[in-house]
């Protein structure tokens, strides 16, 4: 049986828009501070394939930065919880960035943390992160790039 073509599925994005989109990311992550997680984030989801809640939910003890894999928890799926994703070096490098900024960080501290009015709660994670992802996705020329 052969199934139809869907337009609006996703496709992998070219190396150039990759480039372009991580481009964006590291400048709208600059314009809102040092504590944004854009460029970390887009980092990890274009590197490791993971999904936004899969994301949002990480936790310090699911990665191991030594032996360069996280092990995703909970997930939408039963076959997807708990499985290892090896580490590119870009999300690698980024995560290991982004963990420079939580010296003092506890194994179940999420590794995306809560921050309201300037005070960070690693005990509970970011709600999310639509205005950096949106200002991201529209400063790249990439129909396919909100998809991610």
């Amino acid at each position: 049986m052969r199934l139809d073509e869907n337009d609006s599925a996703g496709r992998a994005l070219l190396p150039d828009e990759e480039s372009r989109f991580l481009r964006v990311a590291s400048q709208v992550g600059a314009k809102q501070g040092h504590w944004s997680p854009i460029y970390t984030v887009t980092a990890l989801r274009l590197n490791a394939g993971l999904r936004h809640s899969e994301v949002r939910k990480l936790r310090w003890i699911d990665i191991d930065l030594e032996k360069r894999v996280l092990v995703v928890g909970r997930t939408k799926t039963e076959a997807g919880s708990g499985r290892p994703v090896p580490l590119t070096h870009p999300a690698m490098a980024a995560l290991d960035m982004w963990a420079s900024r939580f010296p003092n960080r506890k194994p179940d501290d999420y590794v995306f943390p809560a921050c309201e009015n300037g005070h960070v709660d690693p005990a509970r994670p970011i709600e999310n992160w639509r205005t950096g992802w949106h200002n991201a996705t529209s400063g790249v020329e990439c129909p396919n790039c909100g998809k991610l």
